[in-house]
């Protein structure tokens, strides 16, 4: 399996004052990467120098691995027998970095560090953002203020030049990673991930305004209640009234303490926030009745609040329970939970090593000018580049792109050419009759011929009927929309104005999830519609490039109102399928 890797220099960048989390992360990618891989790893020092970072991960490594490595700025090292070469480097003494295939941005850099790297990186390579590329600058600022944010956006402007394909690993996808039992072996790092699951069942975060908004605090809180909701499931748990009450008090204590600091400023975030809190807050208190046998007091009073930058001194034990209940409750979770949380920073490394064996998602776009566009004038080929514009956006050099326009006639207009490569749109003249069935016939024959043509999205933009078709029926497309789906995995979207779109994308094989509606006399509508198909594509694309389990869903489709929260409730437990070696 390894051999499908063609990543050979990877740099990774770590996080202040996340000992832990770089460490599992570093760790995990010692476990991934063979010897065909040299990773230069940036230790950025935040409020104490990196060298002595250094001591702190020279402390976990001689814990978990052997006392015969020592670690230091400049040294080289490998950990296991054809395992990847490590090379440190102190944040802004980077000018040796080699070019770089795969950038992992865990963490803040200097100005210095962000030039290096961006220089470094090689055309279409590949970035993964922890944060994504707002909030990314939004740690730069925390880290380090002076200048880091503009230099942060020409750092994002740099790569974009470049070409690169921009993972953005957003926070309320991160923190759902989980590993099951048996994939941690070593004292330490399975002491780390129970510390980890508890601070993440027990733990509220405040988000001070420099370093995030309150809808960052929002999504943060709705992962840590969906990972609540998946382990109250996966261990049958049933909430007892004396539970739910003790919850609903702690809860009150903190979202008054939010909102005496300033974080909540309307009646609806207040109800948003404690609906998410509740969540969390009665499954420890129901965790805890589980382990003694009675309801038990968890929190230490008057926690909440604390800032990211007091943590350590408010919260030692990684949670807002007390010292001794953190103990034993992170005992207990090895005991009885079936899943475990090692940590966010990790999917980054885990999705570095996925992209290479995930699925790239080629997109076709079947784009209807017959006479009864023309009524919208720019704006359906002005959407059309927005929705080129957005993918490209999400990275794209491994994925083509093909484009086809329909009136009575079918032309293709863009053959399989690399999205990353795909120029703006800029002639688009609607007139004749809609040949619906013959351009949908005549995309999907195409792109069969191709070299690669499995996992493809398929985008068909129409206002009207089938009226003027001659070469395909719609029973045949039928069949091979079909066909495809069922066979080549491909995902058909059918965006349909003046007509029921669920009943005719249906007669023609779409699924009802799939099928969306414009409003053809709204100035704007069908720019709003594609904006909201783009999100679900580049959602589905991202996912499936990461090896994630995934649906493509529209949120206004007939399917059911899933919500982009609930939809990344599927697995997203790794298992450790490269190697029979264990981590230590």
């Amino acid at each position: 399996m390894m051999s499908q890797i063609t990543t050979k220099n990877i740099t990774l960048a770590t996080d202040p004052g996340e000992e832990v989390d770089d460490f599992i992360a570093f760790s995990r990618a010692i476990e991934l990467y063979d010897d065909t891989t040299n990773i230069s790893v940036i230790v950025s020092g935040g409020k104490i120098s990196p060298q002595d970072r250094m001591k702190l991960l020279n402390r976990y490594i001689k814990e978990s691995y052997s006392d015969s490595f020592t670690l230091a700025i400049g040294s080289e090292v490998v950990f296991r027998t054809k395992g990847a070469k490590f090379t440190f480097y102190a944040d802004g003494d980077v000018s040796s970095l080699p070019e770089i295939d795969t950038f992992i941005g865990n963490g803040p850099l200097n100005c210095t560090s962000l030039d290096a790297v961006s220089s470094a990186m090689k055309e279409c390579s590949n970035a993964f953002l922890i944060g994504g590329r707002k909030v990314g600058g939004v740690n730069q600022a925390g880290t380090n203020p002076t200048g880091v944010v503009n230099n942060w956006t020409q750092f994002i402007a740099a790569l974009d030049l470049k070409k690169v394909n921009i993972v953005e690993m957003l926070p309320e996808q991160t923190r759902l990673i989980r590993f099951k039992k048996g994939d941690f072996k070593g004292e330490f790092i399975i002491k780390m991930a129970m510390r980890t699951t508890l601070m993440f069942m027990v733990s509220r975060p405040t988000i001070p305004p420099n370093y995030g908004d309150f809808d960052l605090h929002v999504r943060l809180n709705e992962s840590n209640a969906q990972l609540c909701e998946i382990w109250k499931e996966e261990m049958n748990m049933v909430y007892s009234t004396d539970a739910i009450r003790m919850g609903k008090e702690s809860v009150k204590e903190y979202v008054y303490t939010l909102k005496a600091m300033g974080h909540i400023s309307s009646k609806e975030n207040w109800y948003r926030l404690e609906n998410l809190a509740q969540k969390c807050l009665t499954m420890t208190y129901a965790f805890a009745e589980k382990v003694f046998g009675k309801p038990t007091e968890v929190y230490t009073k008057h926690r909440f609040g604390f800032l990211p930058v007091d943590k350590l001194q408010e919260n030692p034990g990684g949670s807002f329970a007390t010292d001794e209940m953190a103990q034993i409750l992170s005992e207990k979770i090895q005991e009885h939970f079936v899943s475990f949380t090692p940590t966010y920073d990790v999917q980054s490394v885990e999705a570095s090593i996925e992209t290479d064996i995930g699925i790239s998602q080629d997109i076709v776009v079947i784009l209807d000018d017959s006479g009864s566009m023309d009524e919208m004038g720019k704006e359906p080929l002005e959407t059309l580049n927005e929705f080129i514009k957005n993918q490209k956006a999400g990275g794209g050099c491994d994925t083509t792109f093909s484009l086809w326009m329909f009136n009575s006639t079918v032309r293709k207009i863009i053959d399989d050419v690399k999205l990353c490569d795909v120029e703006p749109i800029t002639e688009y003249i609607p007139q004749y009759m809609t040949a619906l069935n013959d351009a949908i016939g005549s995309a999907i024959l195409c792109k069969l011929s191709k070299p690669k043509s499995d996992n493809v999205i398929c985008l068909v933009i129409t206002d009207g009927l089938e009226n003027s078709s001659s070469l395909h029926t719609k029973a045949g497309i039928r069949d091979m929309i079909e066909t495809c789906e069922k066979e080549k995995n491909w995902r058909f979207i059918f965006m349909g104005a003046n007509q029921d779109v669920f009943k005719e994308g249906g007669n023609m094989g779409f699924d009802s999830a799939r099928c969306t509606s414009y409003d053809q006399k709204t100035p704007g509508n069908l720019r709003r519609a594609s904006n909201e198909v783009s999100d679900q594509v580049m959602n589905y694309r991202t996912r499936t490039l990461m090896s994630e389990s995934a649906e493509l869903v529209l949120e206004n489709s007939a399917a059911p109102k899933l919500g982009l929260r609930q939809k990344t409730r599927v697995e997203v437990i790794k298992r450790n399928r490269r190697h029979s070696q264990s981590w230590f």
